[in-house]
């Protein structure tokens, strides 16, 4: 114990495991969506046609927010100004895929993303049966990930938590196939994790223009007294972060997009939320410190390994697939000494049923169901406590967006032709165990190939328990006071 400094008990601090997400990682990211309905997940090129599709588009995007926020200085209006860009070619024997995307918020938020979500060349053989590929690139390493976005397979970007967008990994792909089975592996050196909203640390308290930032708690009883707390952060370096090497492997049989098929993915590679320790102390010295505890907030990267099986049967207007995935992560190597977020064996179950909804004048109209589960069993590694405030630190993270819960979606074409564009997407998803659910609702318009219009309406309800408190236990009844309408033009050069 240094001059100045009294140990002291840190284990309220559990909203402070919200900076696992959005401290320490990269400081650029973006939240537009790819269109590029024609590139392939899995690597398989032999039913693509020679193609090259560029754009390069201009958005301006509104939303405003209906209830007060739970932070005073947070606005009810943003707006955001966006710039995309993406290419993709195919010919018989390579294809380069290449997006990129930015966006600066024009409100007091004064957010500036960038991001590149996919950047990719690969190359197929000449007997079509053997790909190659160099770059980041998203692959259906899972369907049950992507379809709830659980991020545990390939990094999100979190900047709006109701529709955090999917990243690729980055490095060395290689793909086989013989008749109906395939074989996919993957291998890199680097590492980017989750992306979140912008903050800052200003004397010791955090700050953000964010609707989706929550800031830690900024006080603390110690030795019965309340104490302010002043948060410090250890950055990792940079290299310590990306240079992390990874591998993964997939195998599967027959297609997903018709007949029946099966896949098993295995991989070991690291988490993409970051490890986050939790070092305390009471204050004694003459600094702007002096009579707060200090909470120092450590972050490392912490690896993982993943095995998922799916199956599945697609017919002409239906599919319908099962999904179970066990995450385990690896034994920490921080300090003992310090709070650390507790670790758990993750089991994830879920299927999925779409089908062809064809409505009078609608033949263009789908639905899809879905159910999510997650169970977890806490993970006590040798020599080390309960962890940072147990339970209640898991349920800071909110590392998924729910543990059990249901989806709907409802997808529909009025028109969708080179001139005339009209869609509906209309979709309600309910979190079980805190009894909260999401209604959100858009139409997309254009009359003519340049400039596409949308409106949409996201409301978040949740029920209080007996005694009016809300359970959070999901992202809907965390950001209940989230409700808003979006609005937006996008004008494609």
């Amino acid at each position: 114990m240094g001059f100045g400094r009294v140990k002291c008990p840190t284990r309220q601090v559990s909203a402070v495991v919200f900076l696992a997400i959005v401290g320490f990682a990269v400081a650029f990211a973006a939240s537009a969506e790819v269109d590029f309905f024609l590139v392939r997940r899995d690597l398989n090129f032999r039913e693509t046609p020679q193609f090259r599709k560029e754009a390069f588009s201009l958005s301006v995007i509104g939303d405003h927010y209906v209830t007060d926020g739970p932070i005073r200085e947070h606005a009810t209006s943003y707006s955001t100004l966006g710039l995309n860009y993406e290419v993709l070619t195919t010919t018989d024997d390579r294809e380069m895929i290449f997006q990129a995307w930015g966006q600066q918020a024009l409100d007091n938020s004064r957010e500036v993303h960038i991001t590149v979500p996919e950047a990719y060349v690969g190359w197929t053989g000449t007997a079509e049966s053997y790909h190659f590929g160099v770059g980041r690139r998203r692959v259906d390493w899972s369907l049950l990930d992507r379809e709830w976005n659980l991020g545990l397979w390939q990094p999100l970007f979190r900047w709006d938590y109701l529709r955090p967008q999917e990243q690729g990994l980055i490095g060395v792909f290689a793909r086989g196939q013989t008749d109906d089975w395939e074989i996919l592996g993957f291998v890199s050196p680097f590492f980017i994790p989750d992306q979140g909203p912008q903050f800052t640390l200003t004397d010791g308290s955090f700050e953000s223009g964010n609707r989706w930032f929550l800031p830690p708690q900024d006080q603390i009883e110690v030795f019965r007294n309340t104490s302010a707390i002043y948060y410090q952060l250890d950055k990792p370096r940079v290299e310590d972060v990306i240079f992390q090497t990874s591998w993964a492997l997939r195998l599967r049989k027959g297609n997903p997009d018709r007949g029946g098929w099966m896949q098993w993915s295995s991989t070991h590679k690291p988490m993409n939320h970051l490890h986050l320790g939790l070092e305390g102390y009471h204050s004694l010295a003459l600094t702007p410190t002096a009579g707060n505890t200090v909470a120092i907030i450590h972050a490392s990267v912490l690896s993982h390994q993943v095995n998922t099986v799916e199956a599945g049967h697609s017919w002409e207007a239906v599919k319908l697939w099962f999904s179970a995935s066990q995450e385990k992560p690896d034994a920490p190597s921080m300090s003992t000494e310090w709070d650390q977020a507790p670790l758990f064996l993750t089991r994830v179950y879920g299927a999925h049923l779409g089908h062809a909804l064809p409505l009078p004048g609608l033949p263009q109209s789908k639905v899809s169901w879905n159910y999510l589960l997650t169970d977890e069993s806490r993970i006590h590694h040798e020599g080390r406590g309960q962890g940072l405030v147990g339970d209640g630190m898991k349920d800071s993270i909110q590392r998924f967006p729910l543990q059990q819960g249901i989806g709907f979606r409802w997808d529909a074409q009025l028109w969708n032709s080179v001139r005339r564009h009209l869609s509906w997407v209309g979709q309600y998803t309910y979190s079980l165990p805190d009894q909260a659910s999401w209604l959100s609702a858009s139409v997309k318009w254009g009359f003519s190939p340049q400039v596409r219009w949308h409106i949409g309406v996201d409301v978040l309800g949740v029920d209080p328990g007996p005694d009016g408190k809300i359970s959070e236990k999901s992202s809907f009844s965390r950001y209940h006071q989230n409700d808003r309408l979006i609005g937006g033009m996008t004008y494609v050069f």
